[in-house]
């Protein structure tokens, strides 16, 4: 009975939330919801489980919601302790849709993920959308509503190209066949060659929209830019995952057919395509929310390289997806606290934050330092592991490729997080208020531990879940 306890929690509570419309009450909603989702995700990685025939849980779909349970988490603590986010508007109608709407958009990702049908899949994915736009538009100001709009028309787009892909793949099938997703694994060699690979293009282009990849990614630093940062802390760390969850999902199709290589060299494009975007943007990025936006782009385009290669570049995706989940949602939620404090976006007006918040100022260079694949972090091992991948299959101009669009990424961002950090002292905000510190410190932590103290059931987990996801070699 988890599944249905996870999936339908949600909503209850987002009901009673949306009835009652009183702040207080809604911000300790939110943390004892995420409480009993932890229990309830911890739950499922005890006792796999499967319910209603469309909803199983495996290894994938276990990481993907335990990093969701653990940023909701941090970010419904936070929100409590400050209460500095969305609960800060006085209109209560307003403030309840936003409670009620972040519940929905924690339930739609958990449905996605537990997703063992394509259309069900599909379905949850714009189910994200449709949840996460009130969150988006919560400042309700012109640049709000402008990337309100921008989110709402790219990932509906992408949305509709995903679900023509689903349907290209039905073309191939015969009349009646399951859509089940280890169905379709199982009978991929009966799929016409032709209609399944025509079909992959319009699935990574369309589920890639809401993954943040490159090109498609066009809504993502106006969203993370304007929504609070605790839901921007979602976005990055819990929503690319899930989208790039479905993607993966369907490679494993064209992968058990035998068009590994086919799918292979998509991902390694889309990689490194994502790294370059990235790198040129965070060369000229003047707001220090859109620079962790393109921060994720970066993140995501190491991820499609590592899940791309197969074998040990796949572990070191499933590393780097913790990794960039925990650290991301530290960096976003300190990025709140100086947004809150400085009352500025741009990297030039919110400076000194070392001097004047030295707490915040620290965990703001960790976070860098974390994000930055530097020690000890987890990032550092996955990003070493993933060189290592691509030396040993053979790739070493894209090794060369990956440490210079690395290089150039780091160096934007460095100037940007350390002109923050760093730049002129604002006197005026020294008796400000000090926002809590302790669940970005904490998240920081787990990017730490999960390297030097990880359980061997643990990593026997994660290697499962490169395992399923990681492409093979196969060739048709």
């Amino acid at each position: 009975m988890v599944i249905p306890f996870l999936l339908f929690l949600s909503p209850g509570l987002a009901i009673l939330s949306f009835v009652t419309r009183r702040p207080g009450f809604d911000r300790w909603l939110l943390v004892v919801h995420a409480v009993l989702y932890c229990g309830g995700v911890a739950w499922l990685a005890c006792e796999p489980a499967a319910w209603a025939g469309y909803f199983e849980s495996d290894p994938p779909a276990v990481l993907v919601l335990g990093l969701l349970s653990i940023v909701y988490l941090a970010v419904a603590i936070k929100r409590c302790l400050d209460g500095n986010s969305v609960s800060d508007l006085e209109h209560r109608v307003w403030h309840s849709l936003q409670t009620a709407s972040l519940l929905v958009f924690v339930g739609a990702m958990t449905a996605a993920a537990l997703s063992n049908h394509a259309a069900m899949l599909w379905v949850f994915v714009e189910a994200t959308t449709l949840a996460s736009v009130p969150l988006i538009y919560a400042s309700r100001t012109k640049t709000a509503l402008e990337a309100t709009w921008k989110y709402i028309f790219i990932c509906s787009i992408g949305i509709a190209l995903a679900f023509i892909g689903v349907i290209l793949l039905m073309m191939g099938m015969d009349q009646g066949a399951s859509l089940y997703f280890r169905d379709l694994e199982a009978n991929a060699g009966s799929i016409a060659p032709f209609w399944l690979k025509f079909s992959f293009p319009f699935i990574l282009i369309g589920f890639g929209t809401k993954a943040g990849f490159a090109p498609v990614h066009a809504w993502l630093p106006d969203a993370h830019s304007e929504a609070p940062s605790g839901i921007s802390a979602l976005l990055s760390a819990t929503l690319l995952n899930t989208a790039l969850l479905a993607v993966l999902r369907f490679s494993g199709i064209l992968d058990a057919a035998g068009f590994g290589q086919f799918v292979r060299d998509a991902l390694l494009v889309t990689g490194f395509l994502s790294l370059f975007v990235a790198a040129v943007y965070m060369l000229r990025v003047k707001n220090y929310k859109r620079m962790l936006a393109y921060s994720s782009i970066e993140n995501m385009g190491i991820m499609a390289i590592g899940f791309g290669l197969g074998g040990a570049g796949a572990l070191a995706a499933v590393l780097h997806m913790i990794a960039h989940s925990l650290v991301k949602g530290a960096f976003f939620l300190t990025a709140g606290d100086i947004l809150h404090a400085w009352k500025r976006r741009d990297i030039a007006g919110a400076s000194g934050v070392l001097a004047t918040w030295p707490r915040t100022g620290w965990v703001w260079l960790m976070a860098f330092i974390a994000i930055s694949g530097l020690p000890p972090f987890a990032a550092f091992f996955s990003e070493i592991m993933l060189m290592s991948a691509l030396l040993e299959d053979g790739y070493p101009v894209l090794l060369a490729v990956f440490l210079l669009l690395l290089t150039v990424i780091i160096w934007g961002m460095g100037r940007g997080v350390l002109s923050v950090a760093l730049g002129p002292v604002r006197p005026d905000l020294a008796g400000h208020k000090r926002s809590a510190v302790w669940p970005q410190a904490a998240l920081l932590l787990l990017a730490i531990g999960i390297v030097f103290a990880m359980p061997q059931p643990v990593e026997e987990f994660l290697r499962d879940v490169a395992a399923i996801l990681g492409v093979q070699r196969g060739l048709r």
